[in-house]
């Protein structure tokens, strides 16, 4: 897979299907901007950020609206990642995460925000998602630290949440799970099937 040391990028419609390492700076200017997507080998598609290359926010994701992970892509390798969390308003029109997203600080705002993928923090990082309207359904949010969650509506069924670590010897990581929800926090009643920890 090849290293690219500047990467910028600019469409109004932007998906990128290829296995990519970023050592400076990634740059994408689109208003809908996907990673991933059906692939001809049916390999997944990696992005990777690494040395210079690892905060990764608005300066990177110039003027999207709409962010979509496909179920078969993974981003990784950010500290922190923020997905319309640097905007002082409302953020993205929409997040949707299909597939994996890692990074210390993964960060996300949006009016709409679905993860049916998995979202992971680490060293030891937080997951902050902000929204409007979330979706948990059928997703993992795996946290080393805290994982926070917060807006008006919040539907969750098989979902799992882990905050915090467990060493080998049982000790806590220490994990928060706060959630703040102004209108509505759901799994439509039994067989929700949700599993929410804090260690």
């Amino acid at each position: 897979k090849p290293t690219i040391r500047g990467l910028t990028l600019r469409s109004t419609n932007l998906v990128i299907k290829d296995n990519l390492t970023i050592n400076r700076n990634a740059r994408f200017v689109a208003e809908n901007l996907t990673f991933g997507g059906t692939m001809p080998d049916g390999k997944t598609n990696v992005i990777t950020l690494i040395e210079d290359a690892v905060d990764f926010g608005a300066a990177n994701l110039v003027g999207v609206k709409n962010f979509v992970n496909e179920s078969n892509s993974i981003f990784q390798g950010a500290d922190e990642a923020t997905f319309g969390f640097d905007d002082p308003g409302k953020g993205f029109d929409s997040i949707i995460n299909r597939g994996t997203i890692s990074a210390t600080a993964p960060y996300f705002k949006a009016v709409n925000f679905q993860n049916s993928g998995m979202i992971i923090a680490n060293n030891p990082g937080s997951i902050k998602i902000q929204a409007d309207s979330a979706d948990l359904s059928g997703g993992s949010c795996l946290s080393e630290g805290s994982v926070e969650i917060s807006g008006g509506d919040v539907i969750a069924v098989n979902s799992t949440i882990t905050a915090g670590t467990s060493g080998p010897l049982g000790e806590s990581g220490f994990g928060k799970l706060l959630i703040n929800v102004t209108n509505r926090l759901t799994d439509f009643g039994p067989g929700a099937n949700n599993v929410w920890q804090v260690n």
